[in-house]
């Protein structure tokens, strides 16, 4: 069996699944809704074969087959729960970038600004120095118990490492 195979056998066991968490809309043009896990910004998310992926994702891939590495799947009802594939769109990050904008729903600062405006907040509210901060980044010890040695979460402590906070510290 190939890894096509493999993928292919797994969505086709999954789609029973899918289907039993999705709450039809009323129309063939309504959003079809994802009623199980969803993720912090309202995206679905499911299981397939020990992996997991975004429910407008396998809503695509069981319509249309495999998604490019390079694109993206894109919703023209801007419902981040909708899964009905007549709401989908396959681009690139630039083409969803450019759906955003020119639908107004971009932040009213430039991306400088907000850059900015994000580091003067986060320095204020900082609970570590930056000696902590390079402590973290350059140790071999794991994120646990680094955790509990600052008293913060291990969340946390990744994100430090791969610069997503703290990322002004050199």
């Amino acid at each position: 069996m190939t890894d096509n195979d493999y993928i292919r056998k797994a969505v086709e066991l999954a789609a029973p699944r899918f289907w039993g968490n999705v709450k039809i809309g009323k129309t063939d043009n309504s959003c079809h809704e994802w009623l199980a896990h969803r993720n912090s910004k309202g995206y679905g998310r499911l299981n397939v074969a020990g992996k997991n992926i975004m429910a407008h994702r396998f809503a695509w891939i069981l319509k249309y087959g495999e998604i490019p590495d390079d694109k993206i799947i894109c919703h023209r009802c801007d419902n981040p729960s909708c899964v009905n594939w007549r709401h989908l769109w396959i681009g690139t990050h630039a083409d969803n970038i450019r759906d955003r904008d020119s639908k107004g729903r971009h932040k009213p600062h430039s991306r400088v600004q907000y850059q900015e405006m994000q580091k003067l907040c986060a320095k204020k509210k900082r609970k570590l120095s930056e000696i902590d901060v390079r402590n973290i980044r350059s140790c071999d010890t794991d994120g646990v118990t680094l955790a509990k040695q600052y008293e913060l979460t291990k969340s946390m402590i990744s994100l430090i490492r791969t610069r997503k906070n703290y990322a002004d510290v050199r």
